[in-house]
């Protein structure tokens, strides 16, 4: 009967011993029946269950997925993964850069004087075609420099510009204010009167409010201040013609155009 006891205790001792483990469970799966002697921030020591009298063995903690304790305790070393809010990228604007346009812009006078209104009874009218180049700053500011052809029904103007432009959003579509002011000069061209030729010189400006879409294409609505004094050649001397020969326009003006 002692011997029975005895033989009970031993195997009672025995299971207890084996259910008294801890298990190392690694991130690939497998598990390592030990006895965990400490945990350190980087790493864990353990003796094997298999050989308790053994050495003690080492292992990262970030090879660990957790530690099942004996009593029932775990460890776990994977850190929940905290879900990401997609946002989407800043696009990184050059402080100054080069840029251009191209625009083609008709506008039709809405208070003309001088001689497109006196000697011809016409509304002022034409189309003024235009390239412009400058810097970008900041993505919000252009300045450059412009030159153009104004062709209207009896004259033929080239205007020399500057360009002030205002971004009122830096997204890639944005709203815009334009500001233009120059000279123009009119082009040596048959006149009123055969065998005469004739120069102009005069303002040119004009005030836009655009819009800029993704694709660097833009349209723009506006007014036009256009004014000239002609100077009519005839024979052997330049000969300044009198008021009648003034030109002038305040007009509509609406203009669509590429940015690059």
């Amino acid at each position: 009967m002692k011997q029975v006891i005895l033989t009970l205790i031993i195997v009672l001792s025995g299971l207890q011993s084996i259910l008294a483990q801890d298990i190392i469970v690694r991130k690939d799966g497998s598990e390592v029946q030990a006895k965990v002697l400490e945990v350190t921030p980087d790493q864990i020591k353990y003796q094997r269950s298999d050989n308790p009298d053994g050495p003690a063995y080492t292992e990262n903690k970030n090879r660990l997925l957790k530690i099942k304790y004996a009593n029932g305790l775990e460890d776990v070393f994977v850190k929940e993964s905290i879900p990401q809010v997609w946002q989407p990228p800043v696009k990184k604007v050059r402080k100054v850069r080069y840029s251009g346009l191209v625009e083609v812009s008709p506008y039709v006078g809405l208070q003309d004087w001088g001689l497109e209104h006196d000697r011809y009874g016409d509304r002022v009218h034409g189309v003024c075609i235009g390239t412009t180049h400058g810097i970008q700053l900041f993505g919000k500011y252009f300045l450059g420099m412009g030159i153009g052809a104004n062709i209207e029904a009896h004259h033929v103007y080239m205007p020399f510009y500057f360009n002030f432009r205002l971004n009122l959003s830096t997204e890639q579509s944005h709203p815009f204010l334009s500001f233009s002011l120059g000279t123009q000069f009119g082009l040596p061209a048959d006149y009123y009167d055969a065998g005469s030729s004739y120069l102009s010189l005069g303002l040119w400006s004009n005030a836009l409010l655009g819009y800029q879409f993704k694709k660097k294409f833009y349209i723009a609505f506006g007014l036009t201040l256009q004014d000239a004094t002609i100077s009519d050649w005839s024979g052997d001397s330049w000969r300044y013609t009198n008021s009648e020969e003034l030109y002038g326009t305040l007009g509509a003006i609406a203009g669509i155009g590429f940015k690059f």
